[in-house]
């Protein structure tokens, strides 16, 4: 299932590098900067160097503005990149279902499978750019985090380090709770589409009958 799910990072390989590229410099960048702020605060503004902290403080305000910059491309095409892969995975779905039998037609509801080829997809379509991008920041951040921590403080890093991966733990927990949760959610999304569907395609039965009222309750 993994490998069926990468196949469709093919044809947008170098999207999907520059994508990773980008949000590791900016994950990288997050951590520069409270290390350059720390430093203008505890060394420049002490010596009241006003040539220095100009030079800091410039410094510091090119790479914000190029991180602001490196962000707004990772997001533009990494949604880009998202946006071709639910459309590809849309695709594939479709015609794979024109092939099944009729048989599998009969036993199937039609709000399910329109909840399939549009929800669900939609999901997965965006968990292409953000899965790959929030697992490198994530990563970053919290190994760079606590390395700089050691670095300043052992007993702080030790610290963050034990809050941090409890905070992990609890996240994984969590996560297997609600992904049980999000499965009833869209069968009963389905459910919703397909007596929505239902109603409208014999709408005139329904207004012949005046049944607009158990229509509306269901």
């Amino acid at each position: 299932m993994i490998h069926n799910f990468l196949h469709y990072y093919k044809p947008y390989k170098s999207i999907l590098y520059g994508v990773v590229i980008g949000s590791l410099v900016a994950a990288l960048l997050d951590l520069v900067f409270p290390m350059l702020v720390r430093q203008i605060l505890n060394e420049v503004l002490p010596q009241k160097n006003t040539d220095r902290l100009l030079h800091d403080t410039g410094i510091l305000f090119i790479l914000y503005l190029g991180n602001y910059g490196l962000l707004y491309l990772v997001n533009y095409h990494g949604h880009l990149m998202s946006a071709k892969i639910e459309n590809d995975m849309r695709r594939d779905l479709f015609e794979h279902l024109q092939q099944m039998s009729f048989k599998y037609f009969d036993n199937a509801k039609t709000g399910q499978l329109l909840s399939r080829l549009t929800s669900d997809i939609a999901e997965i379509g965006e968990l292409s750019f953000r899965g790959p991008n929030d697992i490198i920041v994530c990563c970053i951040t919290m190994i760079g985090t606590i390395g700089i921590l050691f670095w300043m403080n052992v007993y702080l890093g030790i610290l963050i380090a034990v809050l941090l991966i409890a905070k992990t733990l609890h996240t994984v927990y969590v996560n297997k709770k609600m992904k049980a949760a999000f499965r009833e959610n869209r069968i009963k999304s389905g459910e919703i589409t397909a007596r929505a569907e239902e109603s409208l395609g014999g709408i005139r039965l329904v207004k012949a009958f005046a049944q607009e009222e158990y229509e509306l309750a269901r």
